[in-house]
């Protein structure tokens, strides 16, 4: 099983990796956790859009963009406005872990 840190006061919404503060989505500390950089995904929204030879590092589910994909589920519970942190995390980790990666969760937010 594959573990992924996310931490929470670097976790942010819309991109994979934020240009004006490097926060990152759910879906961008997955994308560094197998080995994109951060300028791979910065300014993107999903890692479908990337334009890098890196795609080939990530696998097929996530590379899906469609709102019914598991990727599209993470990005939407991710950038949810109504939800709190706590149910983001709660919703996201079910998710992950059916393509075997643990999520864990470190540090105060901002």
């Amino acid at each position: 099983m594959k573990t992924v840190v996310i931490t929470r006061k670097h976790w942010g919404k819309k991109k994979l990796r934020r240009t004006e503060d490097g926060k990152m989505c759910c879906l961008g500390f997955l994308c560094r956790s197998y080995g994109l950089s951060n300028e791979d995904i910065t300014g993107r929204g999903m890692p479908g859009f990337l334009y890098t030879d890196s795609r080939s590092l990530l696998p097929e589910w996530l590379l899906q963009s469609d709102a019914f994909s598991d990727a599209g589920k993470a990005a939407v519970i991710n950038d949810h406005d109504t939800m709190t942190m706590a149910e983001k995390e709660a919703a996201l980790k079910p998710l992950f872990l059916k393509h075997d990666i643990k999520l864990v969760f470190r540090g105060p937010a901002d």
